[in-house]
């Protein structure tokens, strides 16, 4: 199987992180890509116990195995 290795760099109460996950799918979809994005953001948030009530990730970018960005958002409170 391939594995494609994805980089997420989002921006969440302030602050820039970044978190990569592994898929064994290419990724391809716009909607799929902003779901799988979404979702490595998150699980980065909640497994270093960052989250904070109320808050949304405010901008958020997925790059792929090259460095090509894939998907970008940027959220309007």
């Amino acid at each position: 199987m391939n594995e494609h290795n994805y980089l997420v760099q989002f921006k969440y109460n302030g602050k820039e992180y970044q978190t990569s996950f592994l898929s064994h799918c290419n990724l391809s979809n716009e909607k799929i890509l902003e779901d799988a994005a979404f979702q490595a953001a998150s699980n980065h948030i909640s497994s270093k116990q960052l989250r904070v009530e109320g808050l949304i990730i405010e901008e958020i970018t997925l790059f792929g195995k090259s460095g090509e960005k894939l998907f970008h958002k940027k959220i309007n409170n």
